[in-house]
């Protein structure tokens, strides 16, 4: 189980140095800069189909997650930040450069693995970083400013990504080329954080951060496990208030989305490769028009949601996304004119990213207004946690459901999961109408 520090007043300085943010922008630019590389290493560089593709996928998630609650655990009992923000950043640079080494799937996993295990060590203490590390006045700003910062670096990665595969996609190892890359620029944030990270004097109790929450403004797969350690909970102890039952419910509902969207996000890369012969640039281009759209909306996403009703803030971006895959199932069929179709598939891609912040925006909003207060901070860990568990199911079933069934049949399950998930929140009017919840408060 992971502890709690004892709870201590943060000094009231205002002229405090958040110089050390720059050690997490430069480590999100190198995680930018990876983020297509699973799909086209295990299909253009080993030249595997898409079942080792999603077995490989669901693999390093679920490293993530063990070593979540390994990081947790320890990171609590030891009541160290620092140390484990400068783990995360050597190991991910030290398993990185061995790509040099990887020249099967086998090798690959292994590799994948020992980064996921490493990184994620600044997971558990990177939110209380911020937070210790703020006067208590500027928590809600600085949390969000650092959750903008690492959206930010992300995106820098990906543009830097496309620049290095549009002028050098002749190298038949771009690919370790670009982990390599990667591996560095690792051990440029290890380096920046030796000297621009202070370990915090003070500590704050867990318990006192119960309305703190993790808003993932970019859809990645990789994202969602980072809070998977709070799962364990589940079946280690009871929490003190038990959860209402709607709340338990809706938590499966957000479980049964993730699994639906990751059944069309997952194969979809693998899909252009293989039926277009899309390039690295390609796709790139792609998850670079995703990650910028699911970024941009974000600040406008809080505000509609803030003015419109939570039902009508949910159901039309999951109407939008319904009516994408489905017509995503017809793009096979026209496989033969790229002329105009993977301009299509890119644009659909891209385009449902934008609508990624609505949705979880609008899903933690609920969960936050049907949580007790008591236990409302469990409750968001919770829901990171089932979305976690959607994505690593989806990704051990959906490259078999492609090989056997095609892509078309894989799209719209996906669409009919999305539909499904609808069907689940409005056959329940509490979750239209959350606003009987006296003790509900509404994320910002």
């Amino acid at each position: 189980m992971l502890g709690e520090e004892s709870k201590v007043a943060i000094p009231k300085e205002t002229n405090i140095s958040h110089l050390w943010y720059l050690s997490f922008l430069v480590a999100n630019i190198s995680s930018g800069l990876m983020t297509p590389l699973l799909p086209l290493f295990v299909t253009n560089y080993l030249h595997e189909n898409i079942i080792y593709y999603g077995i490989t996928s669901a693999a390093a998630s679920t490293a993530s997650v063990i070593a979540l609650i390994f990081w947790g655990n320890l990171s609590d009992s030891l009541g160290k930040r620092k140390i484990f923000i400068l783990i995360a950043f050597m190991g991910s640079f030290v398993s990185l450069a061995l790509i040099i080494f990887v020249g099967n799937l086998q090798e690959y996993i292994i590799l994948l693995i020992s980064f996921q295990v490493f990184s994620m060590a600044s997971v558990p203490v990177s939110t209380l970083l911020v937070i210790e590390n703020s006067v208590e006045s500027q928590w809600a700003k600085t949390v969000s400013i650092f959750s903008m910062i690492s959206s930010i670096g992300s995106v820098v990665g990906l543009v830097f990504g496309l620049i290095i595969v549009t002028t050098d996609i002749s190298d038949p190892n771009i690919l370790k080329v670009i982990y390599l890359i990667s591996a560095f620029i690792y051990l440029i944030s290890f380096i920046l954080s030796i000297f621009l990270l202070k370990e915090p004097t003070q500590r704050v109790s867990r318990k006192k951060l119960s309305w703190i929450f993790s808003v993932r403004t970019l859809e990645k797969a990789r994202y969602s496990p980072s809070y998977m350690y709070h799962i364990v909970r589940l079946f280690l102890k009871k929490e003190r208030e038990p959860f209402r039952p709607i709340l338990k419910y809706y938590l499966i509902v957000c479980m049964v989305l993730m699994f639906a969207f990751q059944l069309f996000f997952i194969p979809f890369p693998v899909f252009l490769l293989n039926s277009y012969g899309a390039s690295e640039t390609t796709i790139y281009v792609m998850y670079l028009l995703n990650n910028v759209l699911s970024t941009v909306t974000f600040n406008y996403a809080g505000a509609y949601i803030r003015k419109s009703s939570l039902g009508r803030a949910l159901f039309i971006p999951l109407a939008i996304r319904i009516f994408a895959f489905s017509g995503a199932a017809f793009l096979p069929l026209f496989a033969s004119d790229t002329s105009w179709t993977l301009y299509l598939a890119i644009g659909i891609y891209g385009g449902i990213g934008a609508f990624w912040s609505f949705i979880n925006i609008t899903q933690i909003t609920v969960i936050s207004k049907i949580a007790k207060k008591v236990n409302r901070g469990s409750a968001i860990g919770y829901y990171n946690s089932v979305i976690g568990i959607g994505q690593i199911i989806a990704g051990l079933i959906s490259g078999v459901i492609l090989f056997y069934l095609g892509t078309s049949i894989e799209f719209l399950l996906a669409a009919l999961g999305a539909f499904v998930g609808i069907m689940l929140i409005l056959r329940k009017k509490e979750l239209i109408n959350v606003e009987q919840y006296s003790d509900s408060v509404t994320p910002t």
